[in-house]
């Protein structure tokens, strides 16, 4: 499953198109009503070019002959990945799932001791190379791998800004779920390099927004409260028809959204109400705090004012 493949909801109505591949097997998808949720791979099905066909002779008009009218353009999908090649025999890929072209220069700072040029050059969109491979991936663990990218893409008018990472690669970073990774189509352990803003350009960027003065003729940032209900009654007027499953996606989303904002605006401290409920929620707004560079901790919110249904968030 790649990044444009129109995809339908195996136990459900939802239908779109993937725009982002996600860890632990999940894919950001469009929908037709143009909502962004992210759903668990196995969970899809890839919309074919048969099943296309026969909806066109028969003059059925569906989802899938609508949506190739519109050419959706990746714009992220670069990621750092690892693979298993024997017991003792590690690979190290760098993958271009995105529609730019890249041109890239990549090092290894060798236990922060030597800096060693691994790979130069450009790669293709839709593309993958090997950086390279050891037997030896004990002696790595104060080492780093170091990428630096342009981004270029025929007819596009945006700029989009150059980005280096830096990938660390103790031993402890190395125990992400295994997925089967893009373009390569091999099981292993990916990071995306192009998905998160760094804390400083999140800060900066929500800085010189919040001073944006409206008398100037410019728009002010939109307000970004410090607590956040997400009880679906709170979030929209418009949940009557949604199922059980489409209630969780919109609750995950206005909190992922919401916590993103609040990070560009450099707040110190939020607070998101789960409720009680079934606890699902709960785990998976957990589970996602757990995962974010940009969160310092997190705890029961005070119990007099919120019961046992909100949690407190503080950030770096």
């Amino acid at each position: 499953m790649n990044i444009g493949d129109k995809v339908r909801e195996l136990h459900g109505r939802n239908e779109g198109v993937v725009i982002g591949i996600l860890s632990n097997g999940k894919v950001e998808v469009e929908l037709t009503d143009g909502f962004v949720i992210p759903f668990f791979m196995k969970e899809l099905v890839v919309v074919s070019q048969m099943e296309e066909k026969i909806f066109a002779d028969n003059d059925i008009e569906s989802f899938s002959e609508k949506s190739t009218k519109t050419q959706v353009f990746a714009e992220r999908g670069i990621y750092l990945a690892k693979t298993l090649e024997t017991d003792n025999r590690h690979c190290f890929h760098f993958i271009n799932n995105s529609d730019f072209q890249l041109l890239y220069t990549s090092f290894l700072f060798e236990n922060l001791k030597q800096m060693k040029p691994l790979n130069a050059g450009i790669l293709n969109k839709k593309t993958a190379l090997e950086l390279f491979k050891t037997e030896q991936i004990g002696i790595l663990i104060e080492s780093k791998i170091i990428i630096q990218i342009l981004f270029f893409a025929q007819g596009r008018s945006e700029i989009k800004l150059p980005l280096t990472e830096e990938i660390d690669l103790k031993l402890a970073n190395w125990k992400a779920e295994a997925t089967i990774l893009p373009i390569i189509g091999k099981k292993g352990i990916q990071w995306q390099l192009d998905n998160e803003l760094k804390k400083s350009d999140a800060q900066t960027l929500g800085r010189k927004l919040s001073d944006i003065s409206p008398s100037k003729g410019q728009v002010k940032m939109e307000k970004v409260n410090s607590e956040l209900d997400l009880h679906i009654d709170k979030l929209t007027d418009k949940h009557a028809s949604f199922r059980p499953d489409e209630i969780f996606r919109y609750q995950v989303r206005a909190f992922e959204n919401h916590l993103e904002k609040a990070i560009s605006a450099s707040f110190k401290e939020v607070i998101y109400i789960h409720g009680v409920g079934n606890g699902i929620l709960k785990a998976e707004v957990q589970k996602k705090l757990s995962n974010n560079m940009f969160v310092k901790h997190y705890e029961d919110a005070p119990r007099l004012k919120y019961g046992y249904g909100a949690i407190r968030v503080f950030l770096k």
